[in-house]
């Protein structure tokens, strides 16, 4: 869940930068140069914004959902189809075709069992929300045995290469711009750390909401800030990814329907709270929690050499 709400504070960002909200009088409010594509939690925010909806409610009504999912780590796959089912409307599924892709593990029995999926386009909302929850299936945790959808199994979509063996973010010649709520190093919009348990057993409202707002201040920074293309010791060792880099910043830029700044908003609209100190709050939990699982797993590890080396002598 924690990671969750981080794409879906960067997503805030976006609609109100990019006009993505759906406006009752027209069909399709959002650019026509927009498209988003998304994996497991990624695939929700993808939903949201290509769908029209506006990030924050959706983000509020799963805040909401955090007492039952504390108490069961299950109940959060069944919150999100909570989710779709309440903000879906009439013809959604018409807004997301060609413009959200779905990245989906599909497991056969033949040759070769194993294979990533991408989805684009639907016939139905109801189809949507089967597709999107099965992107959500982990192993285990959503249950053992995978989703079924049209006599095809499906297990949560995981994180396919994507330039070895699954192109799903986006199609030959598409600037992508990569968010990821896990520190990925490829990224262009990341969080610093978030512990990997906080997935399944999500921290307080009020930590999920300082983490939502980190989302929006690093997609905010992204759009300020000019990618060094320039820098000699990027074009020295990777000419190209700075380029494409450049390329990216710019067509993005070009979207703005206003200029970008990196101030954020003194309270949250919705609950009062001070943004900074939620902000500071979450970050400061999130490293202190995993130094603690750092600390303990060295101590693990030094404990078990120890005895293997003292078993060694003993023999």
């Amino acid at each position: 869940m924690a990671r969750m709400v981080y794409h879906f504070g960067v997503g805030f960002w976006l609609s109100e930068y990019l006009g993505l909200l759906r406006k009752s009088d027209e069909s399709h409010s959002m650019p026509e140069e927009v498209a988003f594509s998304g994996s497991s939690g990624g695939s929700l925010i993808a939903c949201v914004l290509a769908a029209g909806n506006n990030p924050r409610d959706v983000f509020d009504f799963i805040v909401e959902q955090q007492p039952l999912c504390k108490r069961n780590p299950v109940e959060m796959f069944r919150a999100v189809e909570r989710a779709l089912r309440k903000f879906q409307f009439e013809g959604a599924y018409l807004r997301l075709i060609g413009r959200m892709r779905v990245l989906l593990t599909r497991v056969m029995q033949h040759p070769p069992f194993v294979q990533g999926e991408v989805v684009d386009t639907y016939p139905d909302n109801e189809t949507v929300i089967q597709i999107l929850c099965a992107s959500c299936h982990v192993p285990i945790f959503a249950g053992l045995f995978p989703r079924r959808i049209f006599g095809r199994y499906y297990y949560d979509g995981l994180v396919w290469p994507d330039r070895l063996l699954v192109p799903w973010r986006g199609a030959p010649g598409d600037h992508v711009v990569r968010i990821s709520a896990c520190a990925h190093p490829l990224a262009d919009v990341k969080i610093d750390r978030v512990p990997y348990w906080w997935a399944v057993l999500p921290p307080d409202p009020r930590v999920l909401r300082g983490i939502f707002w980190c989302g929006y201040r690093d997609a905010a920074k992204w759009f300020c800030t000019k990618p060094e293309d320039s820098s000699e010791l990027c074009c020295r060792k990777q000419p190209q990814a700075a380029a494409a880099s450049t390329a990216r910043w710019r067509a993005a830029q070009a979207l703005l329907k206003e200029a970008p700044n990196t101030k954020l908003p003194e309270k949250d609209p919705v609950t009062g709270e001070n943004v900074a100190e939620l902000i500071q709050e979450a970050e400061a939990l999130a490293a202190e929690a995993t130094l603690c699982v750092s600390v303990a797993l060295t101590a693990s590890v030094a404990l078990l050499l120890a005895a293997l080396v003292a078993a060694w002598a003993i023999w």
